[in-house]
């Protein structure tokens, strides 16, 4: 499994992206809370609960979400 890490300009970690060995991918927060699911095979992602967010790659901006709403 291959884990890519989103930071902030100044290094701080935001979260972290993994993917499986068919493609699928899983983005977690810093606190190892998963965001949301991408199926490469359907391009569409899932909320953890598995609602459908929408067509395409959406982790990215998931993570930058909930990092923006941490309180």
């Amino acid at each position: 499994m291959r884990r890519e890490y989103l930071t902030t300009t100044y290094g701080f970690p935001k979260g972290s992206i993994s993917s499986d060995e068919k493609g699928r991918q899983t983005a977690s927060d810093n606190a190892g809370r998963i965001l949301g699911r991408y199926d490469p095979a359907t391009d569409v992602t899932h909320s953890p609960s598995g609602r459908p967010i929408g067509r395409g790659n959406f982790l990215a901006a998931l993570i930058s979400q909930a990092w923006n709403e941490r309180g």
